[in-house]
C-alpha cells in the first residue's frame, strides 16, 4: 500500500544509541581495493562506484554490478535510469557501500529513475538531512537493501531522506514514489530531527512492499 510521510514516521523507531555512526566515522574513506564494479553495458570494470557513474554517458541507461566493500560515498546525477546491483560471492561477502569518514550522506541522488538492489549502505553522516541515502528526485526503488548505522546529525531522515520531486512526468504529473521492497531492512539509523529511519517530504508516496521493514531507528523528533 501507499504511505504518506505522516503515516510512515510512526513506524517503530526506538533502539539505536545516539552517536553510534559518528564514532564509526573518524577516518577518511577512500575506495577500497576489494570493490569491483562492472558496467554491464560496456563490460568496463572499476574499483569505485563513483568512478563508474562518472565515466558513464549520463544520457544512456546505466546498470552497474559490484562485489566487495566500496569505501566511499556516491553521487548520482543522471538524466537516464540508473540501476546498481550488489553481487554476493563466497570470497567477497556482502556487497557494501561504506561512507565512514566522509561526514556526508552515503548516497546522494538527483537523477531520473534510480534502482538500488541487494547491497548494504552504512557509515553515512550528513550534517543536514539524509544520513544514508539523500533523495532529491523520484521515482526511486530500494529492493533487498540493508541500510544501517547512518545518521542525519543536523536534520531529518537518518536512514533515508526523500524530499523534492524532480523525476519524470507521468500523465501530466510528477511520479513522486519511493518504493522500499523485497527484504529491505532499514535499521539502527538516527536523526536529530524527524524520521530516524525514513523521512518523506510533502507529496512523496512511500510504498512498503514484500518483507521490507524498519527497526531500531531513533530520532529526537517525530518517528
Amino acid at each position: 500500500g501507499a504511505f504518506t510521510a505522516l503515516e510512515l514516521i510512526v513506524v517503530d523507531d526506538t533502539a539505536a544509541q545516539l552517536g553510534r555512526s559518528q564514532a564509526r566515522n573518524n577516518g577518511v574513506a577512500a575506495a577500497a581495493t576489494s570493490c569491483k564494479v562492472t558496467d554491464t553495458g560496456t563490460g568496463d570494470t572499476y574499483t569505485s562506484l563513483q568512478d563508474a557513474v562518472l565515466d558513464a554517458d549520463p544520457n544512456q541507461p546505466l546498470t552497474l554490478t559490484f562485489t566487495g566493500t566500496c569505501m566511499e560515498r556516491l553521487d548520482i546525477g543522471r538524466t537516464e535510469r540508473t540501476t546498481i546491483i550488489g553481487k554476493r560471492t563466497r570470497t567477497s561477502g556482502i556487497p557494501t557501500l561504506d561512507a565512514s569518514g566522509t561526514n556526508l550522506p552515503a548516497i546522494s541522488m538527483w537523477a531520473n529513475t534510480v534502482i538500488l538492489r541487494s547491497f548494504t549502505v552504512t557509515g553515512g553522516a550528513s550534517p543536514n538531512d539524509g544520513g544514508g541515502i539523500s533523495i532529491q528526485s523520484t521515482p526511486v526503488s530500494l529492493i533487498d537493501m540493508t541500510i544501517h548505522d547512518n545518521v542525519a546529525i543536523g536534520g531529518k531522515g537518518g536512514g533515508v531522506y526523500s524530499e523534492a520531486v524532480l523525476g519524470p512526468v507521468v500523465g501530466g504529473v510528477p511520479d513522486p514514489v519511493l518504493t522500499i521492497g523485497g527484504r529491505t531492512v532499514i535499521r539502527d539509523n538516527q536523526a536529530t530531527d524527524d524520521g530516524g529511519g525514513v523521512y518523506a517530504g510533502e507529496g512523496i508516496i512511500v510504498r512498503m512492499t514484500g518483507r521490507a521493514r524498519l527497526e531500531g531507528n531513533r530520532t529526537m523528533g517525530d518517528g
